[in-house]
């Protein structure tokens, strides 16, 4: 089915790319002991962007619930119509420790240029 195959990714539609964040990438960081996924990667065309999210930081939970792996990211956002607007935690190494942080970015493609 080519609808199927032209289904954007989750991270398509937010806007970002991620990889698991192992545990040496965390202890660098300052992050031990945390979960979540390593943001590698913000498309500056994306409300992502727009609201001020920015690469190598720790994606923790979107929408209250828990991302450990891109499965998990998967899963919470196949519920969520483009448009909607989902609550993203993420945490950000600082000079004192990791910094909590929430971002509200509308799901979609980019936009264009």
């Amino acid at each position: 089915n080519s609808d199927e195959e032209a289904k954007p990714s989750a991270m398509d539609r937010l806007g970002i790319s991620v990889r698991p964040a192992g545990a040496n990438l965390l202890r660098r960081a300052g992050m031990d002991g945390e979960a979540g996924l390593w943001v590698t990667d913000v498309d500056p065309r994306s409300s992502a962007a727009d609201q001020g999210l920015a690469a190598d930081v720790l994606l923790t939970e979107v929408n209250e619930q828990s991302v450990e792996t891109v499965a998990d990211l998967e899963k919470i956002l196949s519920k969520v119509k483009d448009g909607a607007v989902v609550q993203m935690r993420i945490l950000a190494p600082g000079q004192r420790g990791a910094v909590s942080r929430y971002f509200w970015v509308k799901v979609g493609a980019a936009k264009a240029d």
